[in-house]
């Protein structure tokens, strides 16, 4: 019956399916991961942790969090979930199902509670941990140090070269404001990171042969490719260079990859009536960013 701030993000960390030998429990699996996916887990899980952020430096503390947990290398990762296994695995040769989250939020989380378990342990006998992230964190930050977990390195300029985007948008600049919402909202439901948006990466991309990098950007590193077509697009040279690699990927039938969506009905080079779009007419933006979504699932 807790009512949550409304501040809040809810992130799955871990999760225990159980033993999976015969042919009737890797049904079950099966049937429980075509529910789901990777979105949710795994349902019907015999053991699942799940952390809950609140309050009004919840966002703040996001930032921070997948900045730390970006530090963690794999190995250190790998040996969180190797102390969680040992307490639930048991001896035997029947498969068992160990869920990790990977991602850098649930990294830095998972090793913060992993950290205060050992550290404070009375912490644990209340549900809500009363003990304040920032300040937790610094202390897991000085433990690494003094372990040297974190391996000493030079400063990298941010490598947007390798960047894998799980949607990329493409749309002329007098329909920023609107699809600036669209991006903005994306990032809510799909995550952090996963939405290349030229005003999201304003410092990667002030650089020589930008061309080139945009192009590799939507031809290859993006697993959707919006485009928001109307009259202005087939007008703008930027729209043009991104075009050109959204036609090599409909030459090489790889139609899958790219959405539709237009503002108006005006002919645009290489778009044909055969094409499917989705009419922007009386969309919204939150209501675009939901189909954008959708797609992507």
């Amino acid at each position: 019956n807790y009512k949550f701030h409304e501040k809040h993000h809810l992130i799955n960390l871990w999760q225990y399916y159980g033993k999976v030998g015969t042919e009737s429990s890797f049904a079950n699996l099966k049937e429980s991961l075509d529910l789901c996916g990777t979105k949710f887990g795994i349902i019907d899980s015999e053991f699942s942790l799940d952390a809950i952020i609140e309050g009004d430096k919840t966002d703040l503390f996001k930032k921070m969090a997948y900045r730390a947990g970006s530090l963690l290398n794999d190995k250190e990762v790998e040996s969180i979930g190797n102390e969680i296994k040992n307490n639930f695995l048991e001896e035997t040769n029947i498969t068992q199902v160990f869920v990790q989250n990977k991602n850098p939020l649930a990294v830095w989380i998972l090793f913060l509670i992993y950290h205060l378990s050992i550290k404070q342990p009375k912490s644990f006998c209340l549900t809500k941990i009363k003990v304040d992230p920032f300040a937790a964190s610094l202390t897991v930050v000085d433990h690494l140090i003094e372990n040297n977990s974190i391996e000493k390195r030079k400063y990298q300029l941010t490598d947007i070269i390798n960047k894998k985007f799980k949607v990329a948008l493409s749309f002329p600049c007098n329909k920023r404001e609107y699809v600036k919402e669209v991006a903005e909202r994306l990032l809510k439901i799909i995550g952090e990171e996963t939405v290349f948006y030229d005003n999201f990466y304003k410092a990667e991309l002030a650089r020589p042969n930008l061309d080139i990098l945009l192009q590799d950007i939507y031809h290859q590193n993006s697993e959707l490719i919006v485009v928001f077509l109307c009259k202005e697009y087939d007008k703008k040279e930027w729209c043009g260079l991104e075009f050109r690699a959204i036609r090599d990927l409909i030459k090489k039938k790889n139609d899958k990859k790219i959405m539709f969506l237009r503002f108006d009905d005006i002919e645009i080079k290489g778009i044909f009536s055969i094409d499917g779009y989705i009419d922007l007419t009386f969309i919204k933006p939150e209501e675009a960013a939901e189909l954008i979504s959708k797609r992507i699932q």
